[in-house]
């Protein structure tokens, strides 16, 4: 009965704790239930970003994948940010 209200609570849940988050650091976020692609101008900027999405809520954390051959994992799709762009594959 309750697994047709988890996916609102998840999404409800993740703007809660992104909406801070929007107002200040990423260039490029984007979310998918809670898979979210974030990009930073800078890595500090990544960083502090990551830290501070994780301070959000104590019973949720965020993970990262760093780019493998300059390619990101995300979803079912890699993901490359050249010269400004990005090209999905």
């Amino acid at each position: 009965m309750g697994q047709g209200l988890a996916p609102v609570l998840a999404i409800a849940s993740m703007s809660k704790i992104e909406n801070p988050v929007l107002d200040r650091w990423p260039a490029l976020y984007r979310r998918y239930v809670v898979d979210c692609f974030v990009a930073c101008s800078t890595q500090k900027e990544m960083d502090t970003c990551f830290e501070w999405l994780n301070s959000q809520a104590d019973d949720i954390r965020f993970t990262r994948e760093k780019p493998k051959d300059k390619w990101l994992p995300f979803l079912n799709m890699q993901i490359q940010l050249e010269r400004g762009f990005l090209r999905i594959k």
